[in-house]
């Protein structure tokens, strides 16, 4: 079974490759150089979080059915708001996130 080694060389490979991402983000002004690089950080933690969770929920089936039914409820949820347009969003870069109509010409 393939699997990969979890060390120091794993953890300076995705930290410059997160480097990298925000200095290639900032030199073509896309954003600050620190969004790419605080997203990284965010995306290890919500992954080590979720996979403490999973861990300790399926040493039981109870416990297993219930986090099953919260994830498609927390899914369901998301989706319903994403397409509802609810949901937080971030102006595109260099332009207005909501363009103005056109002004009506009148003489």
């Amino acid at each position: 079974m393939n699997s990969v080694n979890l060390g120091w060389p794993l953890a300076v490979l995705l930290l410059t490759l997160a480097g990298l991402a925000g200095i290639i983000t900032q030199v073509a002004g896309l954003g600050p150089l620190r969004d790419p690089v605080f997203a990284a950080l965010r995306a290890v933690a919500q992954l080590a979080a979720v996979s403490t969770i999973i861990v300790a929920v399926l040493h039981s089936l109870g416990w297993t059915l219930l986090f099953l039914c919260a994830m498609v409820l927390v899914a369901g949820a998301t989706s319903g708001r994403r397409i509802r347009g609810a949901g937080p969003r971030r102006p595109a870069p260099g332009g207005p996130s909501h363009p103005s109509p056109p002004e009506s010409s009148r003489s």
